[in-house]
């Protein structure tokens, strides 16, 4: 009866080294490649590198950027101002009636036009005006600052809008040459602008 011999594979003595050697070298390839994404990541800091203990790491340093904001530009202008008695349907003053000459106990209306931008299709617009009497003090002051008297959605870049309001004069009022002085503010742009004007009072 024959015997039957089993081939098993069998490596020589030199084989088996090389296998060894091509093993360890994959070995380190893979542990240097490993301390290199840790090194880079700032997982691991290396010893005796400039800075190594204080660098900062990638979230750090998105936290420690200090980002300039886009400057605003854009546009705000009151211009046009006139002074009446009477307004007309479209709450500006009737050119009928307009008049740089009013008397005690009468309303002084006044209208003007405001051109502005509009910032991401929005406008936004603010009032204050002070009246200043013959002798340069301060008769009145109306601070809406804080009030929006205008607000609108808009396709527009720039938009046109009208204003209206009035002051009463009251008998006792000095006579003489009024100033009025008209800020408005676009707070979305960040603009100012001011009008003055001035109005004669007799008695």
């Amino acid at each position: 009866m024959r015997a039957i011999k089993t081939c098993g594979l069998r490596i020589g003595r030199k084989g088996g080294f090389a296998i060894e050697s091509l093993a360890a070298l994959v070995l380190v390839v893979f542990t240097a490649a490993v301390v290199f994404f840790l090194v880079s990541s700032g997982v691991v800091a290396v010893e005796g590198s400039e800075g190594a203990s204080n660098a900062p790491t990638g979230s750090e340093s998105l936290l420690n950027t200090q980002f300039i904001p886009v400057s605003q530009g854009g546009t705000l202008v009151a211009k046009d101002m006139v002074f009446c008695v009477e307004k007309n349907v479209d709450q500006v003053c009737d050119k009928a009636y307009e008049r740089e000459v009013f008397y005690l106990g009468e309303e002084v209306h006044f209208s003007f036009e405001v051109v502005t931008s509009a910032q991401y299709g929005k406008v936004e617009l603010r009032e204050n005006y002070q009246i200043y009497g013959p002798d340069g003090s301060l008769l009145l002051s109306v601070d809406d600052s804080d009030d929006v008297i205008y607000k609108a959605d808009t396709s527009e870049t720039l938009e046109q809008v009208f204003f209206h309001d009035y002051f009463i004069l009251g008998y006792d009022s000095p006579i003489g040459d009024y100033t009025l002085e008209l800020v408005m503010t676009n707070p979305l742009v960040n603009k100012e602008a001011v009008i003055r004007k001035t109005v004669t009072v007799f008695p």
